[in-house]
């Protein structure tokens, strides 16, 4: 096995940034700061478990226009799955982005 040195320092450094410096730094399309981000942050997990495309520009420009309605897109989207759970990845991901641009 061959050791990586650009690899380990790479690791390194990603073990002492914050949950939304790399949250920031897997999106590239978001141009948000991180206290912007923290609710995010806080909900990946849940939200990638629904299966939400977050690599998609779609998703990434409409978080940008929208930063101001996250946490109520990301609340609501979360409380609907706990009533009517998502049968398809796309239907989460279309559910949130419009939650966002409408303030849901």
């Amino acid at each position: 096995m061959r050791i990586n040195a650009e690899q380990i320092a790479y690791d390194i450094r990603d073990l002492n940034r914050s949950p939304e410096q790399r949250l920031l730094a897997n999106l590239y399309l978001l141009d948000l700061d991180e206290y912007e981000v923290e609710p995010l942050a806080v909900h990946w997990e849940a939200l990638c478990a629904l299966g939400i495309s977050f690599q998609s520009d779609r998703v990434q420009v409409s978080i940008n226009a929208y930063s101001q309605n996250l946490e109520a897109a990301i609340l609501y989207v979360l409380d609907l799955n706990s009533r009517i759970p998502f049968s398809e990845p796309e239907h989460a991901t279309n559910t949130f982005v419009k939650a966002l641009r409408e303030g849901w």
